[in-house]
This record gives structure tokens, C-alpha cells and sequence, in this order.
């Protein structure tokens, strides 16, 4: 099978529209994967499997960085990184095994901060019924109030998840660049910094 980068866009395109990715989340890792490999010109050239993507994502910042003001945030070309990574890793698992491939997710050790449990994933064996008793569902906890001179910023995150963001009035970029930091902090499906 073909591992060029123009076969990993493909291979991004096709795990969006099957939904075998989310459809967001393939385009996300598909537009970073064509700006990192598109700096070596020609991506049916490149082949993802022994590609130096360290060196790659390092050319990449550098470019980026001339580009003035124009340049993109160093938290953005780090994403940049753990998008492109993240679907070499995706698509390298898929080219070995294309019938059984299911993207592979970091797992949180955290508990869930949205207040309800975790839904089991474990199916009944057999025909024998679970023994697990169904656990009702609490009452969402009500946002908390505002302090001080904020502002609650309602953000739909994705289908049926809402999130209240209390944020001050006058947001500065440090405070903007530590909330970033710590939100990145708590993603649960992105690839874990390999340094």
C-alpha cells in the first residue's frame, strides 16, 4: 500500500466521510498534515513512513516564523505538530491493518468534570443479562455564579455538551496562553508529547 503524504489526505478524507474519525476532527488533522508536508513540494514525493516529521514540523515553525505578523502562534504550530503526528500514527495502524483499524485514544486518568458517570463499555457475554445494576443519572450541577468582573461565554463544544466559560471582561494574552496550556493539558485524544 501506498504511504505517500497525498495517500495519508486520502486516507484522512476517507476516515472522515465513513466515520471512522469524526468529520471535524479528520479535517482538523488533514489541513495540519498538508501545511507540515506540503514544505517539501510535491506530496505524492513524500512518503510518511520515513519521513523525519521532528525535522519536517521543525522546517515548518521556522517558515512559519517568517512570516511576521502574519505567523502563526506557537501554541497553533504546536498543534500543528500533534495533528500531523497524530495522523501518521493513525494512518501507519490503518495501512497495517485497514478491516480492524479504530483510531487509537490516549487515556485520561481523570474523572469526568461534566458531573455525570462514565458510560461502562462492556457488552453482556452470551445470553446471560448484565448483572451490572444501571446507575440514574444526577442532576447537572448548576454553572457557578460570576466573580468579579466576568462575563459567561457559552461555548457548544460538540452535539449535546455545552460548556460555560467565565472569563474577565479584559482577558489578557498571558492569562489567554495559561488557559491554553492548562485546556491542552486535559485533551484525552491527542498523542502524548514523545520529549
Amino acid at each position: 500500500m501506498a504511504t505517500t503524504a497525498n495517500d495519508l489526505l486520502k486516507f484522512l478524507d476517507y476516515a472522515g466521510q465513513k466515520g471512522l474519525l469524526n468529520p471535524n476532527t479528520a479535517h482538523a488533522h488533514r489541513a495540519a498534515a498538508k501545511a507540515v508536508f506540503s514544505i517539501e513540494g510535491d506530496l505524492d514525493a513524500v512518503d510518511v513512513t520515513s519521513a523525519n516529521l521532528d525535522g519536517l514540523v521543525t522546517r515548518f515553525v521556522n517558515l512559519n516564523s517568517s512570516k511576521g505578523a502574519k505567523a502563526l502562534t506557537p501554541g497553533s504550530l504546536e498543534t500543528y505538530r500533534q495533528r500531523t503526528k497524530q495522523a501518521v500514527s493513525w494512518f501507519q495502524e490503518w495501512t497495517a491493518d485497514p478491516a480492524g483499524w479504530r483510531p487509537s485514544m490516549r487515556v485520561g486518568t481523570t474523572k469526568p468534570t461534566n458531573g455525570k458517570p462514565k458510560k461502562s463499555t462492556t457488552k453482556p457475554t452470551g445470553n446471560k443479562p448484565s448483572t451490572t445494576p444501571e446507575t440514574p443519572t444526577p442532576a447537572p450541577a448548576p454553572p457557578i455564579g460570576p466573580q468579579g468582573k466576568t462575563a459567561d461565554f457559552i461555548y457548544p463544544l460538540r452535539e449535546g455538551v455545552v460548556v460555560h466559560l467565565w472569563l474577565p471582561l479584559d482577558l489578557k494574552m498571558a492569562e489567554y496562553r495559561r488557559l491554553s496550556a492548562h485546556m491542552r493539558g486535559l485533551v484525552i485524544d491527542a498523542e502524548p508529547d514523545a520529549s
